[in-house]
């Protein structure tokens, strides 16, 4: 596998397949994120669920894209070993990027709450699915794949609870 080539654009043209294995995960997590956020004070507001709620379904939904699409192009340019780690950092470009375009347009980010849950919640789903890409590449073997899972899946999974118990605590804020 040392002899083989795996160039940019041979990274390029599996982030379809990547993007279409999973979407339906992600349709769903967005579909509960927007009906959940409703819920706030006053019990439940349709008026909150259509402003917030649209808002949070596309962001998981442009955290997953930006996750499956990115790392696979940007490869070797990502600082790590480790593919959960390449993925955070793109999780975090794309955290500063949605902070500072909140920062122009407050109407993006309910409250400054949101905004700290995604800074946990970006990197986390960034980093689960660029893991993904592990078998498609010829930089790594299954004892480094379930090496390198091993520490990340926990991680990855505590900050998602993180930035989802931030989600639920700035909804009631």
């Amino acid at each position: 596998m040392r002899k083989v080539w795996f160039t940019t654009w041979d990274r390029f043209v599996l982030v379809p397949n990547d993007l279409m294995a999973s979407f339906k995960y992600t349709l769903i997590a967005a579909s509960v994120l927007f009906l959940l956020s409703g819920f706030g004070p006053g019990i439940f507001s349709i008026e909150r669920m259509i402003t917030n709620g649209t808002v949070l379904a596309l962001l998981i939904i442009f955290a997953y894209i930006v996750g499956t699409a990115l790392p696979p192009i940007l490869l070797p340019l990502l600082p790590g070993k480790s593919f959960s780690i390449k993925g955070i950092w793109v999780g975090l470009l794309t955290f500063f990027i949605i902070a500072w375009y909140s920062t122009t347009n407050s109407n993006l980010i309910p409250n400054k709450l949101f905004l700290c849950a995604w800074l946990f919640i970006f990197p986390a789903i960034s980093s689960f699915v660029t893991m993904n890409f592990t078998g498609s590449s010829t930089y790594t073997s299954l004892s480094g794949v379930l090496k390198e899972m091993k520490v990340a899946v926990p991680i990855q999974a505590g900050a998602a609870i993180i930035g989802l118990i931030l989600l639920v605590i700035g909804m009631f804020i």
